[in-house]
């Protein structure tokens, strides 16, 4: 998992110990916690919209090879508008804010299967 905030700084590497009964984080700071020092786990996805340039341009020049084929310049107007809204899409990111019993947080950057380890460390404790 990557570490993207909190009391270790914003740049780093948090992975589980054996059994993923430890979390163990190495930043600017390195700590290692069991599961009964973390305290509370707040999960969160946050969605990034971006615009693909090259897929932008590749659709151009197919669809709009094809629309001028079949319908000329109008075609070509079609395609272009339906390539610029196609060119969107959205990355998602789950984001985990995790409070240890001494005072110290670490927002980590991870897959779901790793978001339900975190959640169940919580749970456990």
């Amino acid at each position: 998992m990557r570490v993207v905030g909190g009391s270790f700084g914003n740049k780093g590497l948090a992975f589980f110990g054996k059994g993923a009964r430890s979390l163990i984080i190495e930043a600017n700071q390195s700590a290692k916690y069991v599961a009964r020092d973390v305290i509370r786990v707040d999960t969160r996805t946050e969605s990034d919209k971006k615009f693909g340039c090259v897929g932008f341009i590749v659709g151009v020049i197919i669809l709009g090879g094809i629309g001028m084929l079949l319908a000329g310049p109008i075609g070509f107007i079609v395609a272009f508008v339906i390539c610029v809204f196609g060119s969107y899409y959205s990355v998602d990111k789950n984001l985990v804010d995790v409070h240890m019993l001494d005072g110290s947080k670490v927002t980590v950057q991870c897959r779901s299967g790793q978001v339900t380890k975190l959640v169940n460390m919580q749970s456990s404790s």
